[in-house]
């Protein structure tokens, strides 16, 4: 009767934590002190372009901890371990392959409000508000509403998208991938 006692369709949920700056640069300055801990970190990226930033923010805080891309990811090496992924692919199907298998301890996906995927639905603007609201440039937000705005958004995408394909980075990712921009998360 109406459809209320039938088994709806839902989305797995989600064990990874949104960690979201204001700014990339924000980000990139926070990595370092998200991998001090003397618990094992696995670190990896998307794109090349992100992976050889977290290398060299890593080596020039005096950090050396690997750095690996997506596509090598192996759920063997992330068992008992802590892993952080550098951002969101803009398709969730094709990031939730991964993060599912993967025997984490914990699952940090780290963003910034001005990063292509967050900028494609209004991340400028939210960073205005939230710069308003007295948030500085080195806290981040992180809120279960967020990580469930970000796998609607990343829906959205996949619904927009013409092909998807390997890319140096995700700006030249949603660049050739025929995305259209779409307004607020």
């Amino acid at each position: 009767m109406f459809g209320w006692f039938s088994k709806k369709e839902r989305q797995p949920a989600r064990r990874n934590k949104d960690l979201v700056w204001i700014s990339t640069h924000a980000k990139w300055q926070a990595l370092p002190g998200l991998v001090t801990s003397n618990e094992p970190v696995y670190l990896f990226g998307w794109f090349a372009e992100t992976v050889d930033k977290a290398k060299q923010v890593l080596q020039a805080a005096g950090q050396h901890k690997s750095v690996g891309y997506a596509t090598d990811f192996s759920p063997a090496a992330t068992n008992n371990c802590s892993i952080i992924v550098l951002e969101h692919y803009p398709l969730p199907q094709k990031e939730a392959a991964i993060l599912s298998a993967a025997g984490a301890t914990q699952i940090l996906v780290l963003s910034a409000l001005d990063e292509p995927l967050l900028k494609h639905f209004g991340g400028e603007r939210l960073a205005l508000i939230v710069q308003k609201l007295g948030l500085e440039a080195t806290e981040f937000l992180e809120h279960s509403m967020i990580s469930n705005s970000l796998m609607r958004a990343q829906q959205k995408i996949s619904e927009t998208v013409i092909t998807d394909f390997s890319a140096r980075s995700q700006d030249e990712w949603f660049r050739y991938s025929g995305v259209q921009n779409s307004s607020g998360i």
